[in-house]
């Protein structure tokens, strides 16, 4: 009796060892598996927080470009009718020069027509 007790009793050691065992592999696995989701939701929230970085920069960029663009539409206007204002005052000086010839009337105003009359738009 005393011998099937001691063999009941390894086979309960064995029972418990094992049975410890799958448990210790299964907490393991668990905290492994864990670790994993912890590791994937990071990268997720890293990849999300760089997506809306770049985004935010490129957005910066085309703004950047836009009042860039802005800017050189505004420079050439001025440049347009600073231009324009000097043809007009250099028209201006020659109808007056050739008035001073003493040029009649009627002709400086046909000259003046033609030169002052609007040309076509741009």
């Amino acid at each position: 009796m005393a011998r099937k007790e001691h063999e009941q009793m390894i086979q309960t050691k064995r029972d418990r060892s094992y049975y410890d065992q799958v448990l210790r592999e299964q907490r393991e696995q668990a905290q492994k598996e864990q670790k994993q989701q912890e590791e994937r939701a990071a990268k997720r929230m890293a990849h999300g927080i760089a997506v809306r970085r770049q985004m935010k920069e490129r957005q910066e960029q085309l703004a950047q470009e836009r009042a860039v663009c802005f800017e050189d539409g505004k420079r050439l206007q001025k440049e347009m009718q600073k231009h324009a204002d000097r043809i007009a005052q250099l028209k201006r000086t020659r109808m007056e020069e050739l008035r001073a010839t003493g040029l009649p009337e009627r002709y400086c105003i046909g000259v003046e027509y033609k030169a002052l009359k609007p040309g076509p738009k741009r």
